[in-house]
């Protein structure tokens, strides 16, 4: 189980020490936000990856993922094993952290599905047997990263921590 007062910790002591050869680290910069992954490929490689990050439309930060399971994702959300947390200051607090999945129905409708909410749905369930495309999953946490200064950090400890603060 994640230990939320120690992500944020745990991130700057492995982003100090030298990365091993089982553990990548890699840098993204989208727009006016930059993160830091870090990935132990020891313990099973990534369940996701980050492909981008914005501010939400109604608030909150999203960040654009690919995953090849997000059934085990969502559950790994729902059971606290992939838990979110902000840092300002030194103070460290957990935010909820949701899973998203974009489907695109053949009828143009764009659908999101809340996946944390229930891990079994599928496009199909909102499309119906007209067709549809899955434009992708993302993260979303109802805080704006940033903002006074503030940084957030996902991680499933010990094989994923990603941290994202805006520049």
């Amino acid at each position: 189980m994640l230990k939320h007062s120690l992500i944020i910790a745990a991130l700057l002591l492995l982003a100090a020490s030298p990365v091993r050869a089982d553990q990548q680290e890699t840098e993204l910069t989208c727009g006016h936000y930059h993160a830091v992954c870090l990935y132990d490929d020891s313990q099973g490689g990534k369940l996701w990856e980050v492909q981008g990050i914005e501010a939400g439309s109604e608030g909150g930060t999203v960040i654009n993922i690919t995953t090849a399971a997000p059934r085990t994702l969502a559950e790994k959300i729902i059971s606290g094993e992939v838990a979110a947390e902000t840092s300002v200051n030194g103070n460290s607090i957990a935010v909820t952290l949701k899973l998203y999945r974009r489907c695109r129905c053949s009828g143009g409708a764009g659908i999101m599905q809340e996946l944390t909410a229930n891990p079994n749905q599928s496009c199909l369930d909102c499309c119906g047997q007209d067709g549809w495309s899955e434009d992708g999953f993302y993260f979303h946490v109802p805080v704006t990263v940033g903002w006074n200064g503030l940084e957030l950090a996902v991680g499933w400890d010990p094989a994923q921590l990603i941290l994202i603060e805006r520049r």
